[in-house]
């Protein structure tokens, strides 16, 4: 009844729920294969250039990927296609992690940021399946709600045979938490290692020329919640009015509310087209809502300035570093508790500003438009933190090569 009530609006949850009861089909080979846990498309995004070092590296070893929401599913389908397997994450019962186990024969499993589960952790304990925590974060939102529910919880720290701490501070938050400081690593966040590839490059060029973007001051409004979109749409309207070459990209976080935010425009007279219209732009079109899958980082490369989604609301934020990519300026409200780390290195070096309400991001957005040569700056900050603080994903690897490989090649000796 939860899958169908959430179906209501995204029909992906009512698809392949068998899945989620552990009901997958019997992995017949007994090659050792790398379980990676990616809840939904950001965590995937960050696991992605940990599964493409690992299949080229590790060639004989087969990748599962599990997801627990359709766009995450969708994400891991246009990475990776048919070269791993991939299935939803089945409810945290044991007799359903129990059939999901047996059936996929995982050597060992990675989950990427916070998604713990207390059965799920438990059974791999039992079942000698070590389990690591990669790009571990911890804020203190979280923190306190796990201490509330210690008994449970601590268990399950313990259990984790590796966490890769993003900070110093989450690393802190988990050893508080029951985790033995044997067990916990600062490793930094892995999405400092995001990369521009020839393929983004490519879809960059082919939006610019579907779109006739030239001569536009483009705005990227990214990952944007119900409640913030409201906001944004009447200060987009007054900079537009104010200087006719803005043009701003809306991307909501999540692809069902593409329809919304289309009808949000055309309920406050905003003219507006999507992506997907495949159509260019007009002198008088003040949004284009982006309502395509796996293109945010494209779509960051058309942009002349960007706002980070998630902030202006109590949501915590979402990742900047795709935008730092770019070495444009980058704005954010003040919830940003999700990716402090992140926010305080890129606010401390001037490379990100915050906003405490939508009224303070026109006033400086108005600013950029007046006069962009000084914004130039922050952006070129960004993206040199970026640079300073990559290296995250090959200490990763070297964590997992450490822990999963010589056990491996134990395990294999002693049958």
């Amino acid at each position: 009844m939860r899958l169908y009530w959430r179906s209501l609006k995204s029909v992906g949850y009512r698809q392949r729920i068998h899945e989620r009861f552990g009901q997958v089909p019997a992995r017949k080979d007994d090659s050792p294969l790398l379980w990676v846990h990616a809840v939904s498309v950001g965590e995937t995004i960050a696991a992605t250039p940990l599964i493409q070092q690992w299949q080229a590296q590790h060639p004989d070893w087969r990748i599962c990927v599990t997801t627990t929401t359709p766009t995450g599913s969708d994400r891991v389908r246009a990475a990776f296609g048919d070269s791993v397997l991939h299935y939803y994450l089945p409810y945290d019962v044991p007799s359903f992690i129990q059939r999901f186990i047996r059936r996929l024969k995982p050597s060992a499993l990675v989950i990427m940021e916070t998604e713990l589960w207390p059965n799920l952790l438990a059974i791999c304990s039992e079942e000698s399946i070590p389990s690591i925590l990669a790009n571990g974060r911890m804020s203190e939102r979280s923190m306190q709600g796990y201490r509330k529910l210690g008994s449970l919880t601590r268990p399950m720290f313990e259990q984790l045979r590796v966490i890769s701490a993003q900070s110093t501070v989450d690393a802190s938050r988990f050893v508080a938490l029951g985790a033995p400081d044997a067990h916990v690593v600062t490793t930094g966040s892995i999405k400092f290692d995001v990369s521009i590839s020839d393929e983004v490059l490519d879809r960059r060029d082919a939006l610019a020329q579907q779109l006739h973007i030239a001569g536009r001051k483009v705005c990227v409004f990214a990952s944007t919640h119900p409640g913030e979109d409201e906001q944004l749409l009447p200060l987009i309207q007054q900079l537009y009015a104010a200087d006719k070459r803005f043009l701003a990209v809306i991307v909501p976080r999540h692809p069902e509310r593409f329809d919304a935010v289309v009808g949000l425009c055309q309920q406050q007279a905003v003219s507006a087209i999507r992506v997907t219209d495949k159509r260019p732009v007009s002198a008088s079109t003040v949004v284009v809502v982006g309502d395509t899958m796996g293109d945010m980082l494209a779509l960051y490369g058309l942009a002349d300035a960007a706002f980070i989604g998630g902030s202006l609301i109590d949501h915590g934020g979402h990742n900047f570093l795709e935008a730092a990519a770019w070495g444009i300026p980058i704005f954010s409200g003040k919830h940003v508790f999700n990716f402090q780390s992140v926010a305080d290195a890129l606010v401390k070096a001037e490379g990100m500003t915050l906003v405490q309400d939508a009224n303070a991001l026109q006033t400086l957005l108005g600013s950029w438009l007046v006069e962009p040569r000084p914004w130039i700056q922050t952006g070129e900050a960004a993206r040199q933190v970026l640079d300073e603080n990559r290296g995250a994903l090959d200490r990763l690897m070297a964590i997992l090569e450490s822990a999963l490989i010589d056990q491996h090649a134990v395990a294999e000796a002693k049958s």
